[in-house]
């Protein structure tokens, strides 16, 4: 609802208009609805219009005749004046006015896709400007190939500093990142950092391989690929030792089929019943979490949330 202007008055009928061609105020409530313009003023009803094509098409249905009818009676209509509103209804019936107005809503209908198309494309374009000015700028650090079950990626890894802030992360994987407050040189920096984003590959991923360099050469990326295997051997190893602990047991009773963590001695991965993700097992503390379901406890929350998807399934 809004208002209009000169050039709109010829292409629609105000409620007195309406009423001089048979409309109710009855009729205009339930077969038009609210008006589609309210020309300024202080609510007179003549100040309400309605879009003509509109008006005709809904002239032209037998709903229109059956009410018109029906209070032309109870008004007391003169004869003449039924006959020329049902005659009129009837042309239009015959002449399409009904489709003529479906045409119209087409037209309206393409003209809003296309501004919402041009609407999304300068957002888009601002949203793209807006990042192009505020991300930080970074340097290559290497290029690594990921292997998965399904394919291998090939990934980028940058570093940035920027407002006191290190940060070495994946270009088209950005929540894979390790960040530290500026210390050293660039070098020391990434050699700090680069081993914390490599474990969150090896997580999802078979393997790691050299692939580009950057800031880090092949040999130095070996190096450091080949501590941080030794250094995830020797958690594993720890953590098998704790093998028999009474959560991973009982985690191994429950068919959760608990694995050794290789990111931090004492931690376990296993199955979260009924899901199709994991949750963690401390083995230290007996405790459990998982960020999925927002759920945590001991030994007794652990068997309760399986008695409880069990039930579910």
């Amino acid at each position: 609802m809004g208002t209009f202007g000169s050039d709109m008055k010829r292409s629609v009928l105000s409620a007195r208009n309406l009423q001089s061609r048979g409309w109710t105020e009855t009729m205009i409530k339930k077969l038009l609805g609210q008006p589609d313009w309210v020309e300024s003023g202080w609510g007179d009803r003549s100040k309400r219009v309605y879009r003509a094509c509109y008006v005709e098409a809904v002239e032209a249905g037998s709903n229109f005749r059956e009410l018109f009818a029906s209070s032309a009676r109870r008004r007391k209509l003169d004869d003449a004046f039924i006959s020329t509103v049902l005659e009129r209804s009837l042309t239009l019936e015959h002449s399409g006015a009904v489709s003529a107005w479906d045409n119209t809503l087409e037209i309206e209908r393409a003209a809003k896709k296309r501004n919402l198309r041009k609407i999304n494309r300068e957002n888009k374009k601002r949203k793209s400007l807006e990042n192009a000015t505020f991300t930080p700028p970074s340097h290559l650090v290497c290029s690594v190939a990921v292997n998965t079950i399904i394919n291998d990626l090939h990934i980028s890894i940058r570093f940035s500093r920027e407002n006191g802030l290190d940060r070495v992360y994946c270009e088209k994987y950005s929540s894979i990142e390790a960040i530290s407050e500026t210390q050293g040189t660039t070098g020391e920096a990434i050699t700090k950092l680069l081993p914390n984003v490599l474990i969150s590959l090896l997580s999802f991923a078979g393997a790691i391989r050299f692939s580009d360099a950057g800031l880090v050469d092949e040999m130095a990326f070996t190096k450091l690929l080949d501590e941080l295997n030794a250094r995830i051997l020797d958690i594993k190893n720890q953590n098998l030792d704790q093998k028999e602990e009474t959560i991973i047991s009982l985690a191994s009773d429950l068919r959760l089929v608990p694995e050794p963590s290789f990111v931090s001695s004492g931690v376990w991965k296993a199955r979260c019943p009924g899901t199709n993700h994991c949750l963690l097992l401390n083995a230290t503390r007996n405790e459990f979490w998982c960020g999925y379901c927002n759920r945590s406890g001991n030994l007794h929350d652990l068997r309760l949330l399986v008695d409880e998807r069990s039930r579910l399934n």
